[in-house]
């Protein structure tokens, strides 16, 4: 309730070797200090994805909405991906577009998992993303298998 909520900053490390300590990549997220306060989770707010050097990459950018919402990723101010999300009383789902093509679905099996699959066009098992909770006061820790 009294919670003061920051820009989120994040490490991007290489999944082939977990135990390699230098970043590969990095994500800073860019939002209005009232509206991130306000809004919390429904914040609109723009994240740059830089390599290791800082060089940006790409962005990703999410206006503000009530229920559905949409993040728009852009290289060099051009739409390349969209993700839509789609609305369940207790599950999230989220569709991927490359372009105007949907190449993969997103589901959540349950309201208390953090764990997702990833499934293209022919509903096969692409990948799965597990958030694990390292502790209290610790940043989330995410776990891909391809």
């Amino acid at each position: 309730m009294f919670a003061y909520a920051q820009e989120s900053r994040y490490i991007i490390k290489d999944p082939r070797t977990p135990r390699r300590k230098t970043p590969v990549g990095l994500i800073r997220e860019k939002s209005n200090v009232i509206l991130r306060q306000l809004l919390r989770t429904r914040r609109p707010f723009i994240a740059e994805f830089t390599d290791a050097k800082g060089n940006e990459i790409f962005t990703v950018r999410r206006p503000f909405r009530w229920i559905n919402s949409s993040i728009y990723a852009e290289v060099n101010g051009k739409e390349v991906g969209v993700v839509h999300s789609r609305w369940h009383l207790w599950r999230r789902n989220y569709d991927l577009y490359l372009g105007n093509r949907q190449f993969a679905v997103v589901e959540n099996p349950g309201f208390w998992s953090w764990s997702f699959t990833l499934l293209d066009e022919d509903d096969n098992l692409v990948a799965i993303i597990d958030r694990k909770i390292r502790g209290v006061g610790l940043e989330k820790e995410l776990d891909c298998e391809y």
